[in-house]
């Protein structure tokens, strides 16, 4: 292949024209216009003393409790209240009471024993044996503990002035309904004895 020859003058004037500019390409304005080449300054980094400022602790503010105290009642009306309390007590511990005596003297052949004695108690001419006399004494045990249960007059005077005293220094108050409750145990407590303390219908 031949190769054509260039002549020296051709070539200096073809390297004197002026070359066209490119259309694509970065051009120096568009390089440092362009805010992602741009060289940021540095942020600050002088330490703000607002950062290292301890929060002011503010104290709770305190709730206000607002009780409401019950009126007080009369002296007279607290005795009233310890008077009662005390009758309650005194019908239940008769109602129970000698329950539990008769469940403690005796078996439960000796409570048959005891109705069957009572029905030769009542026959003078018939001899009663050395097992009755010791059973008839049981039941004078029993009998004379039964009847000590309840409170004496001076037993319940005895009760209730400290019991009063109690009711005062702590505003105790009784609703209508327990004082009710407690004047029915009372009153009713004495009708219900015969049947829990069957032996209690005796003559010996």
């Amino acid at each position: 292949m031949k190769i054509p020859e260039v002549n020296e003058q051709d070539l200096i004037s073809l390297l004197k024209e002026p070359t066209e500019p490119k259309s694509e390409g970065i051009q120096q304005d568009d390089f440092l216009n362009n805010p992602e080449t741009t060289i940021q300054e540095p942020k600050s980094t002088e330490p703000n003393p607002d950062d290292f400022a301890q929060p002011i602790e503010t104290e709770p503010q305190q709730v206000q409790e607002v009780i409401v105290k019950k009126p007080r009642l009369s002296e007279r009306e607290y005795e009233e209240q310890a008077e009662i309390s005390i009758a309650f007590l005194d019908s239940l511990q008769t109602l129970t009471l000698p329950w539990l005596y008769q469940q403690s003297l005796f078996t439960k052949d000796e409570r048959k024993k005891l109705k069957e004695l009572n029905e030769k108690y009542k026959k003078p001419e018939v001899e009663l044996t050395k097992e009755d006399q010791q059973l008839l004494e049981k039941y004078h045990i029993y009998k004379e503990l039964s009847d000590n249960v309840p409170y004496t007059e001076k037993e319940v005077q005895l009760l209730k002035g400290p019991l009063a005293k109690v009711f005062s220094k702590y505003n105790i108050q009784l609703g209508p309904e327990v004082l009710l409750l407690s004047a029915l145990a009372y009153v009713s407590a004495p009708r219900y004895l015969p049947l829990l303390g069957k032996l209690e219908n005796l003559d010996l």
